[in-house]
């Protein structure tokens, strides 16, 4: 039987006390604005079938300020209680009524007699409700057919005994008014509601088609409750896929767990934690109870010195615990270049009043309890702590499981804790509008919260917290992300069309914040029709990470169908389906990222921004492996006070520490401050640098413009070191690095460029810069591209590249590939290129990152080659022939002089170009 609660019936009577419910639909009726005080209640009503509409057939509105008449008021609690039985009643004044069979349904109930005592001959449908009446139908209707466990008359004169397999039928409400003993499967197609009392309820499977109901929204539990379930056999199915040991919601089914509201499910230190300390001071007053359990995070790079311990009292903001601290966990904001660099522990609750958990024997065999909610059903939790869940290596065995549900707007799990768990936290999968909102998720194993295919959209995480996020076993993961280098992480994104707001990863034995975007989604949401890495993102916003073995923000190494991961570019589009639709850019927005160990954030694609952001004390600050893409106006922090002198890799304190790394491009940091990057003994330090020793392609036009820097940063830190002699690495990205200095904020100078220590880009009027590792050069870079286009391309390389007054440069070429030999080049000036290797028939040279009117001109060893322009290798595209260098050189336009032994072209920038392109063939182009 569906029932609602009292304060939902007196909404249905609009004469309601409070407004309690949650509205599931856009706005239906014209004179119920958002804003009305009883909006979310109309349109539940209206969602759950019990109103209709007040001006038939159409039924465009509410009439919301109007009385309700007893006449309406019978059908509204006839839809609500789902009132079937139909007798005969003598009232004189319903035969005309439209509401008569709901006032016989309302009479055969024993919910009304009538409103004209002692006779009752009269039920007076048309007249109002008075608020007296309406605590008597209240009353009444909450009564009927509610029937108590310990009742055996309930169960036909005999109480469910241990291991009995119990079901409530449709149409039947059970108080549980005791704690029964162990059962085994339970299936609730009617009602099971919770008595105020202390209750446990143990049972192998628990399956919800009806409701089962723990507090309400309005009024939540205030007693202990906990659910404890038992099943052992993985290979047992209770229906549905649910497999066993769960609690599971089917189509149909409404499970309302509500404990007892806290001040905070989590909150931070508003003090400094010393190792040894007894008490915590926090950052506001909590309602925590002497016997809770809490964790503290941890504020260095080790998540292992997150901690747990039990409350002993609670005055205010003040907890005192049953044990000191082992660690230091920081407790104050800090101020840089007027910006606040926030690294203050959470702390966050572990217990709650109602307990859902695997039995004992959970932890030794990791295969615990789990909630699964499916396609038609609603989950609505708050305030519930879930312990010893989810089973280990079996997928879909999640603590709380959005499985396939469709839309579940109105379902949600707020302000819970999720610990001990042998599988994620919580799982949102193929499942859209739900709101995972104020939770605590603690000692997980696995990817935490959880994305699972890529399709699910329109998902809200808000203020959630994720800590000491484990590797399972190599032989218990379900995907190969979960235990590799990058994994596990706290929040698993695969889908960017959803909101993380004000969440904070804060441990983890891989990522904070993976946004691992498959191309197509996975799993039982295959399609081709949804592309996550061309969606646009969503919001992403107030999210905190740190204390990482890897990353705090991952952008990049989304799934395959196989659950393996590939290198991924996330390029968001206007519209999905068209990778040539115009791009959006997605905004990561005031993210704190600190003492992860690798990087604070690592981004691939096109078209991001990183705003508003603060990076402090990680190892790298951030690396763009990105094209227009930008950190602006932020705050990036080397060593702040939160600093043991522990270097962020203990086994390479060489290692040097850099603010923003610059790779790929063009990317760039705009109006950021840098703070603390100081060189010291055992490694150097420097708020800007290039992704170290890459040998994958560099822009030229990667740039800083409007930073600033503390007094003691150093601003650049480019080390220097032998070429290699790997012949698949030549760090030839390191070795091209130059950026350009937009307005002067760098070197002093607008339009300077800070350059690698490589001759071939220096030129006399260039100064060193020591303590950069670096050189300031006025020259204009350009990025000069050497490709071999032949059919069956052999080995080339390396090829070295001599610019006309000298300098050479040895150029290996792409790792993996024997066709792309990149370089930084002064532009309008002559090169010549040498093959080392097997000579090519076709070559492609390409000059990027240009401005009408730039040029060079470059000679190689193709004696007779024909050159075509503009990608077109055909009739009508060569280019002009001139009879000396000297000619070429003077030419205001591209050409080709051949002195016999080589070929000599000009890559001419011309019309609105950005890029000059040339093919020279000597057999097989055409």
């Amino acid at each position: 039987m569906r029932r609602m609660s009292q304060v939902l019936l007196m909404a249905v009577m609009a004469t309601a006390l409070f407004a309690a419910a949650t509205a599931v639909a856009a706005p239906r009726f014209n004179d119920v604005a958002e804003d009305h005080l009883f909006y979310s209640d109309i349109e539940w009503l209206a969602d759950a079938g019990i109103t209709a509409g007040c001006n038939p057939p159409t039924n465009t509105n509410f009439c919301p300020e109007s009385n309700v008449t007893r006449g309406q008021m019978a059908a509204f609690l006839v839809r609500a209680l789902d009132l079937t039985a139909t007798g005969t009643t003598d009232f004189a004044d319903d035969n005309t009524s439209i509401f008569e069979d709901d006032i016989n349904k309302l009479a055969t109930a024993g919910i009304t007699a009538g409103c004209n005592p002692p006779t009752n001959t009269n039920f007076c449908p048309e007249s109002n409700v008075t608020r007296g009446q309406m605590a008597a139908f209240l009353q009444r209707g909450m009564a009927a057919n509610r029937q108590l466990w310990s009742d055996p008359a309930t169960w036909g004169g005999q109480l469910p005994a241990a291991g009995d397999n119990v079901a409530i039928d449709a149409g039947t409400t059970i108080v549980l008014d005791v704690s029964p003993p162990p059962l085994g499967e339970v299936q609730i197609r009617g009602e099971l509601i919770f008595d105020d009392r202390d209750l446990n309820l143990t049972a192998d499977a628990i399956v919800v088609r009806g409701r089962l109901t723990v507090g309400t929204a309005s009024r939540p539990y205030t007693d202990t409750a906990a659910i404890t379930l038992t099943g052992t056999n993985p290979a047992l199915d209770v229906g549905a896929g649910m497999g066993t040991k769960v609690l599971g919601i089917g189509p149909g089914g409404t499970l309302d767990l509500h404990g007892t509201p806290e001040t905070a499910s989590w909150t931070r230190l508003g003090a400094t934690a010393a190792a040894g300390a007894t008490s915590i001071t926090l950052a506001e007053s909590v309602s925590w109870s002497t016997g809770d359990q809490i964790v503290v995070a941890s504020t260095d790079y080790d998540f292992e010195e997150a901690e747990v311990r039990t409350v002993v009292s609670v005055a205010g903001a003040v907890v005192t615990l049953d044990e000191p601290l082992d660690h230091l966990h920081w407790g104050q904001a800090q101020i840089y270049g007027g910006s606040t660099v926030d690294e203050r522990a959470e702390v966050g609750l572990l217990t709650h009043n109602i307990l859902i958990r695997g039995d004992a024997t959970s932890s030794a065999s990791r295969f615990g309890g789990h909630v699964m909610m499916m396609a038609g059903s609603t989950g609505r939790i708050s305030n519930v702590e879930f312990e010893h869940m989810g089973q280990a290596g079996l997928m879909g065995r999640y603590p709380v499981h959005f499985h396939m549900a469709g839309d579940m707007t109105g379902s949600y799990v707020r302000s819970s804790s999720i610990h001990d768990s042998f599988q994620r936290c919580v799982t949102v999968h193929g499942t859209h509008n739900a709101l995972v909102q104020d939770n605590v998720g603690h000692e997980i194993l696995g990817h935490c919260y959880f994305l699972e295919d890529g399709n699910e959209t329109r998902n809200t995480f808000d203020h959630n917290l994720g800590l000491s996020i484990r590797k399972p076993d190599e032989s218990e993961a379900l995907l190969a992300s979960d235990f590799t280098s990058q994994g596990p992480s706290v929040f698993w994104i695969t889908n960017p069309d959803n909101t993380f707001t004000d969440n904070s990863a804060a441990g983890s034995d891989g990522t904070g914040f993976w946004v691992a975007l498959p191309e197509h989604p996975t799993g039982l949401s295959a399609t081709d029709d949804i592309w996550p890495r061309r969606t646009p993102l969503g919001t992403f916003s107030g999210n905190t990470t740190h204390s990482n073995r890897r990353d705090g923000l991952h952008v990049d190494n989304g799934p395959r169908d196989d659950g393996t991961t590939e290198t991924t570019s996330y390029h968001p589009r206007v519209n999905p389906q068209d990778e040539n639709s115009d791009p959006v850019t997605a905004v990561f927005a005031d993210l704190t990222t600190y003492k992860n160990r690798t990087r604070g954030i690592w981004l691939r694609g096109r078209d991001h921004v990183v705003t508003g952001a603060a990076i402090a004390d990680n190892l790298i600050g951030a690396t763009f492996a990105s094209n227009e893409s930008y950190l602006e106006d932020s705050v990036v922090v080397g060593e702040t006070a939160n600093h043991d002198g522990n270097p962020p890799r203990t086994y390479d304190p060489s290692f040097p520490i850099r603010g923003f790394e610059f790779y790929d491009g063009k990317v760039g940091v705009r109006d950021t401050y840098f703070a603390e990057f100081v060189p010291d003994g055992d490694r150097g330090a420097g708020a800007l640098s290039q992704l170290r020793f890459t040998a994958f392609h560099v822009s030229p036009a990667n740039s800083a413009e409007g930073v600033s820097f503390a007094s003691g940063t150093n601003r650049v830190w480019l080390e220097t070191r032998s070429v290699p002699t790997d012949p698949d690495n030549g760090e030839d990205g390191y070795r091209s690095t130059v950026i350009l200095d937009v307005d002067g904020s760098v070197t002093g100078t607008a339009g300077d460029y800070v350059v690698v220590d490589n001759p071939f880009l220096l030129t006399g009027s260039c100064s060193q810069r020591t303590a950069w590792g670096a050189w300031v050069c006025p020259n204009y870079y350009v990025d000069l591209l050497v490709q071999n286009r032949d059919s069956s391309p052999g080995s080339i390389g390396p090829v070295v590249v001599t610019r006309d007054d000298g300098p050479a440069h040895t150029i290996v070429g792409t790792p993996g590939s024997n066709t792309n030999f990149y370089t930084s080049a002064i532009e309008d000036r002559s090169y010549d290129v040498a093959f080392t290797g097997t000579a090519p028939s076709h070559v492609r040279l390409r000059m990027l990152y240009v401005t009408p009117g730039d040029s060079v001109i470059v000679s190689l060893p193709m004696s007779g080659a024909d050159v075509y322009r503009d990608y077109y290798v055909a009739a009508g595209q060569e280019l002009p022939e001139f009879g000396s260098l000297a000619a070429l050189e003077a030419s205001t336009g591209d050409g080709v002089y051949s002195d016999g032994a080589s070929i000599h072209v000009k890559l001419y920038v011309s019309g609105d170009r950005d890029y000059a392109v040339l093919d020279l063939c000597t057999s097989g182009c055409t």
